[in-house]
């Protein structure tokens, strides 16, 4: 009867094998890690464009529709030499400034403790990351110009023009 019970009891079959629970948690990280560098890409990238507001515009157009380019001249300045946010990251920039007329020209040589300290400052909460990528140089340029403009010419009390443009001749990160 021993023999009976055993052929009498049907073998049963094995499930079919199912996709390990190792590549589905794979799977499932990379789709995750695919979705954030896309995020990092799209949202970060759409942040770090310089941004040219109406205002802006329409003082640049003014400007450039007042000046008379015979007058523009090119101021250049000392070379600078700052750290960089609190690390031990070093900026060097050589940095000319494009102004309207000769007596903005005279009026940044009179202010010049002023320029050098706003262009310190500004150098000095940079991070080196920003200033690797194009982007965050023309946001430096444009700070750079704007707070030249707001604590040179327009706190002066004597508008007779404008700083147009600043060039950095030499930018380099140590």
């Amino acid at each position: 009867m021993a023999e009976r019970e055993d052929e009498e009891t049907p073998v049963e079959e094995q499930p079919k094998k199912k996709l390990p629970l190792l590549y589905i948690i794979l799977g499932s990280q990379a789709l995750l890690m695919i979705g954030a560098s896309c995020f990092v890409v799209f949202a970060l990238g759409k942040a770090t464009k310089p941004k040219l507001t109406k205002v802006k515009m329409v003082e640049r157009a003014i400007a450039a529709v007042h000046d008379d380019l015979s007058q523009i001249q090119l101021v250049a300045l000392d070379e600078f030499t700052v750290n960089m946010g609190g690390t031990e990251t070093v900026i060097q920039a050589k940095i000319n400034v494009e102004v309207s007329n000769q007596a903005t020209a005279n009026l940044l040589a009179q202010r010049l403790p002023v320029v050098r300290a706003k262009i310190i400052e500004l150098l000095s909460r940079q991070k080196a990351g920003s200033l690797s990528h194009i982007q965050g140089k023309l946001q430096l340029k444009d700070a750079v110009r704007e707070a030249l403009n707001d604590s040179v010419i327009r706190d002066s009390g004597v508008i007779s023009g404008t700083i147009r443009d600043v060039y950095f001749v030499d930018l380099i990160l140590m």
